[in-house]
This record gives structure tokens, C-alpha cells and sequence, in this order.
């Protein structure tokens, strides 16, 4: 059986495996030594359960902005976002040696709720945020509207490798492309298009969460990947969805980017790559 980046349960079982899964959020994030300005994220997250048994529904506040939160479905999967963009992207990102500006493109493929976005959006110039799934996507816009992140360009499409229509299987983090049609459809389209259609020549990071589409999200940039216009390429590789670690390092090492950074924290692994023409320098 295939698993997902959090497992959704039977009812008879979800509370009990909820809280385990905070508990190895919680030991995961003191163990890399949090600091007092990542508490009150962590608070969040230990919280959880009880707005879980509250069944909270309405604006949620955090430290990457004000959050909607409309369903028990909805409040999970914005937990583990939370955890993985504050105790693991951004952490990570920090730590490698490579310069950003208020100038700065970044890119969002697979954005799901807007966990990366809102935490990057404020220190760039312009945001691409990719989101495929219908009612993961006008969650993800009533976000950047809540918090005025008006630098943000929001797509309601699929990253892939040629320009077609996909099927999605799954919701919000479990959404999946599939080769079987299904009622959920998005247009597919590379990541090249997309970047020329909007006049965007450079960028400065490019996320990857694709949940096992990686290789045709990245044979769809190979063009600006060829040119060496983006800097910082973070890829969250699914192994269970048959994609292979070993096959995007080497994707990426033939487009002359090296590996600076892996990060096998819990459930899925980060891979960050480095374009290998950049001067080194540091991010701040």
C-alpha cells in the first residue's frame, strides 16, 4: 500500500494516529533545536488536538499569517504544512549559502493552502503559486487575500511537461495526478509556458511539491533549467509514488546544478539544489 504525506485514517483510529504524528512533529523540531522565535509555531502544533476535539472552524492566526480554516480536513493538513515549511524549508533555505532580494522570484508548484507562499511572499518581489486541486486552490487565494499579499500570482493549473489536461485523485496535501479519469481536472502545463506568459526570465527558488509528478514538473522547466536562470532548486521527492531520489539528483546534476542540502526528516525527503554557474554568497 502506497503512503500518503500524512496518512489520512479511519475515524476509529484518526485521533489516535493525529497525535502521534504531532508527537513526531514536536520531537523532530526540538531535537534540531528550536529557537524562542519558532515557539509560537510550535505552540500551533501542540494545540492541534484541541482544536481538533473543538472542531475550530473560522481565521486562524500564525506566524505566516491569518489561515481559514473551514474543516477538520482542512486544520490537519495546514498543521504538517506548517511544520514542514517553518522547521524545515525555511530552516534549510537559511542555512545555504545562496542571495536573495525584495526583487527576488520564487516559485510555488504545489502550493497547497499557501503554508510556503505566505512564508516567502513577504521578502520577494513576485510569487508564482501553483495549485491544481479546486477547493485547495480558493482556500489558498482567501489566504493571500486575508493577509494583502497582493505580490502573489495564483494559478489554477498543474505543473507537467507538456500543455494537456490532468485528473487528480486525492485532496490538499494527498492530491495526486492519475492516469484514470476522475470528476477532479486541472490544465496541465510546463513550467517554461508559464514563466514566458508572465514575462518571468529569473528565478531565484523554485519549490517542488508534486506528490510523485516530480520528473515531469522538471522536464517541464528544462528549458530555463538548461539556461541556468534559476538559482535554488528544492525538490520534495515521494519514493512511495515511484519516484526515485537518485533520478532527480541525476535530472538535475545534467542540468549542472549540484546538491547542497538533503533533508530526510520526517515523511517525505528534501533535496536542494544549487545552480552550479552561481557564485556562492549568503541568503538573508
Amino acid at each position: 500500500m502506497k503512503t500518503q504525506d500524512y496518512p489520512i485514517h479511519q475515524p476509529a483510529t484518526a485521533t489516535r494516529h493525529r497525535v502521534v504524528t504531532y508527537v513526531r512533529l514536536i520531537w523532530y523540531a526540538i531535537e534540531h533545536k528550536i529557537s524562542c522565535y519558532d515557539l509560537p509555531s510550535l505552540m500551533i502544533i501542540i494545540i492541534s488536538p484541541l482544536l481538533h476535539f473543538l472542531r475550530f472552524k473560522g481565521r486562524l492566526p500564525t506566524p505566516l499569517g491569518s489561515v481559514r480554516i473551514d474543516s477538520d480536513d482542512v486544520l490537519r493538513e495546514f498543521v504538517y504544512a506548517l511544520f514542514k515549511t517553518k522547521f524545515r524549508y525555511m530552516p534549510t533555505i537559511a542555512a545555504i549559502p545562496f542571495e536573495t532580494s525584495h526583487r527576488s522570484t520564487i516559485v510555488d508548484v504545489g502550493a497547497n493552502i499557501g503554508d510556503f507562499t505566505m512564508a516567502v511572499s513577504r521578502k520577494a518581489g513576485t510569487v508564482i503559486s501553483i495549485e491544481p486541486g479546486r477547493e485547495t486552490f480558493a482556500t489558498l487565494c482567501d489566504n493571500l487575500r486575508g493577509n494583502s499579499l497582493n505580490n502573489v500570482i495564483a494559478l489554477n493549473i498543474g505543473a507537467h511537461d507538456s500543455v494537456e489536461s490532468l485528473n487528480f485523485d486525492g485532496d490538499y496535501l494527498g492530491l495526486r495526478v492519475t492516469d484514470h479519469e476522475t470528476e477532479q481536472q486541472a490544465p496541465g502545463m510546463p513550467l517554461d509556458l508559464v514563466l514566458s506568459t508572465h514575462g518571468i526570465e529569473q528565478i531565484d527558488i523554485l519549490k517542488i511539491d508534486a506528490q510523485g509528478h516530480e520528473t515531469k514538473v522538471l522536464n517541464g522547466a528544462i528549458g530555463s533549467l538548461k539556461k541556468h536562470t534559476v538559482g535554488l532548486v528544492i525538490v520534495e521527492v515521494h519514493p512511495a509514488w515511484g519516484v526515485q531520489i537518485d533520478d532527480v539528483i541525476s535530472f538535475l546534476q545534467s542540468c549542472d546544478y549540484r546538491l547542497v542540502r538533503r533533508d530526510n526528516g520526517p515523511f517525505q525527503p528534501q533535496l536542494y539544489f544549487m545552480n552550479s554557474w552561481d557564485p556562492p554568497s549568503r541568503i538573508r
